[in-house]
């Protein structure tokens, strides 16, 4: 896999058809530290044979990954480095909070999409190590922030002000 070895940033969002296997052609390897997934329909086991292509990730964006289940997002919990996740409500669960807990780095988290609501932020109030949390085009609404900041001072919630309710 050392085709591309100075690759770091690995854009596929969007991709349909998207299979990660050892004859596959795709680029990745230990130095890649972005993998963008949103909107493509990678699945389970193409996400955990990426997670362990690419241990040294920074940032995962796996918005709108519909194809990716609670089990394969468990796989997260593998890159220790991770640094930034974006993940759409509905990806949110009692089942990714422990995984994502056990991240050192993880210091942000970008939440997106429509089912993502003020339990949904609630569910990420354990995670003491995440610093920013990112709120786009959701169902969270002021009184969600403000509960949550009521719990979290030290958390930074960004928003945009047009889409609160």
């Amino acid at each position: 896999m050392n085709q591309c070895p100075t690759l770091k940033y690995l854009d596929l969002s969007g991709m349909m058809g998207l299979q990660v296997c050892s004859s596959h052609p795709l680029c990745v390897h230990e130095q890649v530290r972005a993998l963008i997934l949103s909107g493509s329909d990678v699945d389970d086991l193409s996400l955990k044979q990426l997670i362990d292509a690419c241990p040294n990730l920074l940032h995962l964006d796996i918005e709108n990954c519909a194809q990716i289940s609670c089990n394969g997002l468990s796989d997260v919990r593998q890159l220790e480095s991770l640094e930034t996740l974006s993940i759409d409500g509905k990806q949110v669960s009692n089942e990714l909070i422990p995984a994502l807990s056990t991240l050192p780095n993880l210091k942000c988290i970008t939440l997106v999409g429509p089912d993502a609501s003020d339990v949904t932020l609630k569910m990420l109030i354990p995670l003491r190590g995440v610093k920013e949390i990112v709120i786009l085009g959701t169902q969270v609404t002021q009184s969600g922030i403000k509960d949550f900041r009521s719990i979290r001072p030290e958390t930074t919630v960004a928003y945009n002000h047009e889409q609160m309710h």
